[in-house]
């Protein structure tokens, strides 16, 4: 929600949209037409929240895939990259 509030008073307008699959699975933010991005507020990544990844990567578009959460440190996996965000 931050993210879109930002968004909705800053002057430079990205295609920026959400991404659901018929199956239900989502990514929260699709940023132009290479970049995926995830937020989790969890402090550690588990296997599932890379589900949507890997959904979307099925469908070849994207090449960027980011994770955001509370992890510790920052890891890989596959062609998703987790990083820390800090609160």
């Amino acid at each position: 929600m931050e993210i879109r509030a930002y968004l909705s008073y800053s002057r430079i307008k990205p295609p920026f949209t959400y991404w659901r699959s018929t199956h239900g699975h989502e990514v929260d933010f699709l940023i132009g037409v290479k970049t995926a991005v995830e937020v989790k507020a969890s402090s550690r990544v588990v296997p599932g929240d890379f589900k949507g990844f890997k959904a979307l990567a099925e469908e070849g578009m994207f090449a960027d895939f980011l994770l955001m959460s509370q992890n510790p440190t920052a890891t890989r996996q596959g062609n998703v990259q987790a990083v820390r965000f800090d609160k």
